[in-house]
This record gives structure tokens, C-alpha cells and sequence, in this order.
């Protein structure tokens, strides 16, 4: 409980802006500090976007290989064992289409 309040306390001072009775240097402080966790937030979020995305790429990617695959097993059955090894999403499609367009 003590370290709680004493991050209470802190985030009470730091959040006290307006108060008549700090000092200069105490008030650029706790605009540093604003400042300071402005920025963070922002880094976080910017990252977290960017995390975000990419993981949402990657599940995309993961789940168009098997939408493709799926069509193979469909189409082309015979030919699944070769395609699985094709890593590249354009390269799977291209292949899928050129081995389906026989048939």
C-alpha cells in the first residue's frame, strides 16, 4: 500500500498544474513530466499500430495460402503436394491458375 500512495501522490502533484503555490521550477517539471508522457503515449500507440498491422498482414497472408490450398485440393488434387512447398502468396496464385486452366 505505501508504494501505491506514493504513486498517488506523485500523479497528484504532477497532475496539480494550476496550483498558485509551486515554484517555477516545480511547474516546468510537471510540464516536462506532461510532456514526457504525452510523448510515450504517442510512442506506444504508434507502435502498437504498427504491430497491429503487421500482424494483421501476416494473418491475411496465412489465410489466403489456405483459401488457395483449399481450391488445389479442389481442382487440382494431384498437384497439392507440389504446391504446398511454394511459399509466396502471388506464386501460389500464378501456379494455382496456370495448373487449373487445363482442366
Amino acid at each position: 500500500v505505501p508504494k501505491l500512495a506514493k504513486h498517488q501522490i506523485l500523479e497528484f502533484i504532477m497532475s496539480a498544474t494550476h496550483d498558485e503555490f509551486l515554484s517555477p521550477e516545480t511547474r516546468r517539471q510537471i510540464k516536462l513530466f506532461h510532456e514526457g508522457r504525452a510523448i510515450g503515449r504517442q510512442e506506444g500507440r504508434d507502435e502498437g499500430r504498427e504491430e497491429g498491422r503487421e500482424e494483421g498482414r501476416e494473418e491475411g497472408r496465412e489465410e489466403g495460402r489456405e483459401a488457395l490450398l483449399a481450391l488445389a485440393r479442389k481442382w487440382v488434387p494431384e498437384h497439392v503436394d507440389e504446391l504446398l512447398s511454394v511459399v509466396d502468396l502471388a506464386e501460389l496464385r500464378s501456379r494455382l491458375i496456370e495448373l487449373s486452366a487445363g482442366k
